[in-house]
This record gives structure tokens, sequence and C-alpha cells, in this order.
């Protein structure tokens, strides 16, 4: 928020300069982040009479009367110029940033002075020449005209201070520093009512309490809308405001004066006269002040006349009842709205103004008629209209000072001081609170404006920040303190990285929000369970705006960030929550945790011989059962039957885990990986943690080693590349029954030497009897049963 270093005097006296109020002031809590001094050195800049023209062949010769002294300058703009209008000039001899103006010749005549614009002084927008106010006394400087003698602070306020947001909240932060008390301090004025009777003029008629707790209305007749006075724009210029008309201006320099915003509505455009403060209709639609057309629900807050809505509750008004250059009679509204009704209105419309940004900090409900008076004095002023007699004062509840109880003894235990009773409400009274003692205790009455002192802690904090943080003696923090650490879900999240990372796997944390585009890239259609995703109210960005339902998206914008960097060798993982649409017992969306795995395909180099190994699926899936085994649990990868489009069908499984679905692994669409321009294929896999967590043994059980010798047989078997290796693995283990103890897979090839439509995997069996040792002839005979039951089975043994 800005505020002007003069505007703030006018209320309160500062003796020192704006470096050292900032510093005072963050030592309250209200860090200054900028001091911005305005006058550019356009000291030379003053103002002169416009006393005479006449005409040259490319412009005009412009005669300008400063007391005694004429000045001439040449002019060849498209202003127009008035004899008698005062305006300001830049005279030979003068300094303007650090510049020297000198005389110059055109056509052969000489001149001693020019008409500078705004935009060449940089000082605002305007391209031609600057004209001053009739009043303006020739010689006077634009610097003080302009009140470019001013230095602006900008501050930055917490949430909970919306009573900073204003000159009067500062100047009672500035009144408390200096321990004098903020009484006395907000602008004095005499309210003159010479209008009809406002009950002849407009209803006012609030239908929601809950969200509208009270409401203000005045009316000024008989205005004349106009530009506002100098002062007055360059006021709220100077404070980051674009003046608008003397209206509209007047109700924008009291919100930054007292805090309250204000709205100006034509009364003569609003229907029947009739004002009504109600929810809006859903679907209901306005088109505001800035043109833009908005579509309602029934959480917002409308005011409206009795046929439609005229405005946003707290956020900005309709363009059908806005002050034009028209209007005569104005409609001035002052309230106090339910701030997180105004912060949803705002967020879900994605409109952030001066009022709303204030409405949804909290206003100060026992300022919102002294404020419509105040706004009513000044149009009444500068607009010359008359001011109704009463007003509209609409609300359910009384809004007076509360009280809070406080211990001084507390206070001191608390911030570990040793303050007296007497200083402790010495502090408490320049922050503008009485109180008084009630037995032993502290009855402490808080001001209206202080919404965020609630509690006696509120007040300990207000005494240590005007006493001073840094006088707060240092001491060994005391009491019983509790150890941290990681819950046992956490603990089983660092285990799976641990054995990832051991495992060459690399973790990435992506956002969760992601860009819905990515949806049609991965090839899901319309209506496809993993597209119904949560989007943002307010995102970031486009490209972030719904949650993520699955891991995926996340993991290959990761591996294509690295694979247009150069790298080939990728193995990425992701510990993170998926968002679903269906809603918790508390009414928010359900959150999974979930493991995500990506990996690249292409070549390894064995350490060793150097010789060249193909990565492909097995790695992943290998990867992943060692995960499994370190978990001590045993994974069974079936057929997929989920339709994941994103995956080749038939290289990819479904991970099961005591018969209950925890996961998939497959090969991503060659499609997708050449719309991304990758050349190698790309592997994933997606392992529901929360499902996966629940079937971890809590207890390892342990088997008693074999007492009997095992023997190993091999067997290579050519396998139609539509068939998989597990129905290989069941034939083995049904034909051998309780004596083959395992069968791994441990070689793969497709090639030349195998026939085309097959490839060729070599498996490992184990046999062994637990209460005797196997003969040879016994296993020859079961191994030969195995390979002839393969034969029948379709496949072929080599």
């Amino acid at each position: 928020m800005k505020v002007s270093f003069k505007w703030l005097k006018e209320f309160i006296e500062i003796n020192f300069s704006p470096e050292a109020l900032a510093e005072r002031l963050l030592m309250v809590g209200l860090e200054v982040e900028d001091i911005v001094y305005l006058n550019p050195g356009l000291d030379g800049v003053i103002c002169a009479t416009l006393s005479g023209l006449s005409r040259l062949d490319d412009g005009y010769i412009v005669y300008l009367r400063v007391k005694d002294k004429t000045y001439r300058a040449f002019y060849k703009g498209e202003a127009v110029l008035i004899e008698g209008k005062k305006v300001a000039i830049a005279t030979v001899g003068a300094s303007i940033a650090s510049k020297l103006v000198k005389s110059y010749e055109v056509s052969g005549l000489e001149f001693d002075a020019f008409l500078p614009s705004e935009e060449e002084l940089r000082i605002g927008e305007g391209k031609g020449p600057i004209f001053l106010p009739d009043e303006s006394q020739e010689g006077d400087t634009l610097v003080r005209l302009y009140e470019l003698d001013d230095v602006i602070l900008d501050i930055s306020v917490t949430p909970n201070r919306g009573d900073c947001l204003s000159v009067i909240g500062i100047a009672r932060e500035i009144a408390a520093i200096k321990g004098i008390g903020p009484r006395g301090l907000l602008p004095k004025f005499d309210l003159e009512e010479k209008g009809r009777d406002i009950r002849e003029l407009v209803s006012v008629e609030v239908e929601d309490y809950d969200l509208c707790p009270r409401y203000v209305g005045r009316v000024i007749e008989g205005v004349k809308v106009t530009e506002s006075p100098l002062w007055l724009k360059r006021r709220l210029i100077h404070c980051g405001l674009r003046p608008i008309n003397n209206v509209v201006d007047a109700t924008n320099y009291v919100m930054l004066e007292l805090g309250q915003p204000l709205h100006a509505f034509d009364l003569n455009l609003i229907r029947k006269r009739k004002v009504i403060v109600r929810r809006a209709r859903n679907g209901e639609k306005i088109r505001c002040i800035d043109g833009v057309e908005r579509t309602l629900s029934n959480n917002d807050l409308v005011i409206a006349d009795a046929e439609r809505a005229i405005g946003i509750a707290g956020v900005i008004g309709g363009e059908n009842t806005e002050i034009w250059s028209g209007t005569k009679d104005v409609f001035l509204e002052s309230a106090f709205f339910n701030p997180s009704s105004i912060r949803m209105t705002a967020r879900s419309l994605g409109i952030t103004t001066e009022a709303s940004y204030r409405f949804e900090r909290r206003v100060d409900p026992g300022n919102t008629l002294f404020a419509a008076d105040r706004a009513a004095y000044l149009i009444s002023k500068i607009a010359l209209g008359r001011v109704s007699k009463g007003y509209h004062d609409l609300c359910r509840d009384s809004f007076k000072p509360w009280f809070v109880i406080m211990r001084p003894e507390r206070v001191n235990r608390i911030l570990g001081t040793q303050l007296k009773p007497d200083e402790i409400i010495t502090i408490i009274s320049s922050l503008g609170f009485s109180s008084r003692y009630k037995e032993d205790l502290l009855e402490v009455e808080v001001p209206t404006y202080r919404g965020d002192i609630q509690r006696e802690i509120d007040l300990i904090e207000e005494v240590a920040r005007i006493y001073g943080y840094v006088k707060v003696p240092p001491r060994m923090p005391w009491g019983e303190t509790q150890v941290g650490g990681l819950d046992e879900i956490q603990k089983l999240e660092w285990r799976v990285r641990d054995i990832l990372i051991g495992e060459g796997f690399n973790e990435v944390i992506t956002y969760s929000f992601i860009d819905p585009e990515i949806f049609d890239r991965l090839l899901l259609p319309q209506g496809h369970p993993l597209k119904e995703c949560i989007s943002l109210l307010n995102p970031l960005k486009e490209n972030q705006s719904v949650m993520r339902t699955f891991m995926l998206p996340g993991l290959i914008s990761a591996l294509l960030f690295n694979y247009r960097k150069g790298s080939k060798d990728i193995f990425l993982f992701e510990v993170g929550k998926v968002f679903r649409t269906e809603l918790t017992f508390e009414g928010l969306p359900v959150e999974i945790n979930k493991l995500g795995m990506i990996m690249l395909g292409g070549i390894d180099k064995e350490l060793i011989t150097g010789s060249v190994i193909p990565r492909d699926i097995l790695n992943l899936k290998g990867a992943l059962e060692n995960l499994f085994e370190s978990f001590k649990v045993v994974a069974d990868f079936r057929d997929i039957e989920e339709d994941l489009p994103f995956l080749v069908k038939f290289r990819s499984s479904s991970i099961y885990i005591l018969g209950e679905r925890v996961g998939w692994i497959g090969e991503i669409s060659p499609k997708i990986s050449i719309a991304f321009e990758v050349n190698e294929p790309i592997y994933a896999a997606e392992i529901d943690l929360d499902r996966f967590f629940t079937l971890v043994p809590k207890e390892i059980k342990y088997k008693e080693l074999p007492r009997f010798p095992s023997t190993r047989r091999d067997v290579s078997v050519l396998v139609p590349l539509d068939r998989k290796a597990k129905e290989v693995e069941s034939v083995i283990k049904s034909i051998g029954g309780e004596i083959v103890e395992e069968v791994r897979l441990f070689d793969f090839y497709q090639g030349p030497q195998v026939p085309q439509g097959y490839r060729s995997l070599t498996f490992c069996v184990i046999y062994r009897a637990k209460d005797r040792t196997l003969k040879d002839e016994e296993v020859e005979e079961v191994h030969l049963k195995v390979r002839k039951e393969l034969e029948r089975s379709g496949f072929k043994v080599r």
C-alpha cells in the first residue's frame, strides 16, 4: 500500500525522516518495501499565464507572463491554447533533471521557454502542455502544485492488519510509536444536509445480514460531474490510483484516507429507486465497470435494484449504474461485508480490486457511517451537490467495542519482561485501547477497527510490538519439548526412496498442478476416469490449471526435459499424491499416495566385459521386484485389464499382491514417444502406496533352511510373441508339483537364429524335496515330462 508522507503529516506531527519512519514501522510489524522521492529535479518548471499567440509557418509563438516578466515559447502541437489560461513552462537557465534549459531558434526567431508535457517530465501520461488550475499563482513551481515535494512509502501490510490499509491506520501506528495515542486523528468536517429527505429518494433493503452485517446509504443531489481538482488527482496518482471524475475520486480518496471502500451509483439509473443487498441467482450475469460480463452464483453477494444486479458487493460496480458526465443524483454506498464472502467471490471471479483487497482483510464496521459522511461532504464541495437529509443505516447488530481480559503477570511471563502494570496500561492506551482494573485482571476495551484482537495473547503481542522486540531480554527456552520424527507411513516412503536410489533411479519432484492438454497427448479419450480431475479456480498459469490424477504427466515432462538436454541414461521416480474428484467425509478431494517410475530404453554396458546389453521392460520389472522383495512381499504380474491407452497392451501388466491390484507396469505407446520426439522406447510404472503399505507384513516370519540339497535344470523354449513367459512358468510348476522350488527366467533372445514370430526364453528350474535327497533319475523323469508338456502347450523346446 502506497502512503503519502505529506498526507500522514496532516494528521500527526512527524519530526523524523521517511527513512527513520520506515525503520520505526518495521519494528512494529509494518515493512516499508520502498521509499520514493517524487521530485525528479523539476524545480525549474513554473506556472505562467498564456498572454498571447501568433501564427508561425509550422506552429505558434506563445507569449507567457510570469509576474512582470514575459517569455516566448514555440509550440506546434494539437492542443488548443487559450489566452488567460495557466500553463507550466520551463525557462532558460532552469535546471530540469540535472539538465540546463537553453534558448533555441525557430524560423530565425529566438525563444527562451518551452511548454513541457507530463510525459516529457515523467510525472504522468499527458502528451500536451500542462494546464494548471485558474487559481494557480504565476511563479508557483510545478513541484508545489503537483505535490512533487512529497515522499511515498510503499508499506507491506500483513493480512490480519486491515486497519493499516489507510492513512489514518498508519497514523495510528505512528501515534502508538510516539506514545501519544490516536485520539483526534480523524479528519474534521462540517456536513450540511440541504437536500430532500433520503426516504423520499431511495429505499434500501438487506436480505442477507450474514454476508452484509451493515449497510449505509446516502444521497447527494444535483452534482456536476467534472474533472477533480488538481490536488485530489495528484494525491490519488501518487498512491497508485487513476483519477476518473470528481465523484468517483472523492470515494477513492476517502478509501485511502479512512480504509473504508465506498461506491457511488447514479441514482436515476437505479430502477424504481430501490436498492437490495442480496445473494446472486445462479447464472445471473452482470457487466462490470471494467467492461467485462461476469456470471455469478448464489455464493456471491450483489447490490441490486428492483430488476437486476447493479454491482458485485465489495468487489466491483456495474456498468449499468456507473457515474458518467450526465449524472445528477448520486447514491453513495458504505458497507461492512463478510470478509470470507468477499474473498471467495473475488477468487471465483479471478478479480482483485482496491475495495476487495480491503474488505477481505476486514474494514472497521464502526466507521461505516463516518466514512459515508466524509465522502458525502467531499462530493458536496468538489461536485457542488446537496447532501440529503438523513441516511439509511441497516444493521442486525450494534457494532461496539468489545472487552478482552488480560493478566499483567502473564504478560511478563510470556515476554520475559518485568513491566509494571502502569507501563502495560500506558502501552495499551497508546494503541487507542482503554482499560480498567477488575480485581487483579485488566479489562481492555478493544476499538472496532482492531478486529484482530480477540484473545489475551493478541494483547500481549501488541504490548511486545510497542514496547519493542529488541528490548525483550533473551533467555533459554523452558518447558517440555516434543521430539519430532516420522510417522510409520513416512518411514515406509523413505524406505522406498532409499531402495530405488540404490537401484540407480533418481528422485524427482514435479508439480501437482498439470496442463489439461497432457491428457489428450497421452491418448486418453473423452470420459476416461483419469480425465476426471479437479480444476483450480485461480491457477498460477494456464498450463497448471488442474490437479494430477496419475503420476505419468509429471514424470514424462521430467524425462523429456533431461532427454532434450542430451541425457540418455534416464531412470526417474517420484513419491507424491494424486487427486480424485470423490470427496472425503470432510468434503475435501480424495488424495492417494503413489509411486511413479519412468525409464528410457536404449543400451547399458556391462561394467567388467564392456559388452552391450539392451535395456527394456525387464529392467523396470526387476527394479520393482527388488523393491517388493525388500518389503518381503511377492508380486504377481498379470494381463492388464484396465483401459490405459497410453500403454502398449501386450507389453504391459497389472501388478497384484495377495490378490489385490496395486498398480501397473508397461511400455509407453510409440505414438506418444514419436509425438514427443523420443527415439528410444519409454517404460513406466505406478504403484498405489496406500494400498501397498497395507499389504506389507507387520512382522517377518522365517522358515527353516532346507535340510536336503537342490538340483538345477535349465530349459530353453521358443515362445510365440503373443504369449507370455508366465504361461511357461505355469506349465513347469503344474508338472513339477511340490518338488519345483523355483522357476526363474534368466535369458532372453530375439534375433536371426530364432524363427520369425518367436523369442527364445531360458528358464532355470530348481528341484528340491522337503523330506529326502532327490535322485538324478527322479529329476530327469520329471524334467522330461516338463519338456513334453511344454511342447504340447504350443512351445518349442530347444
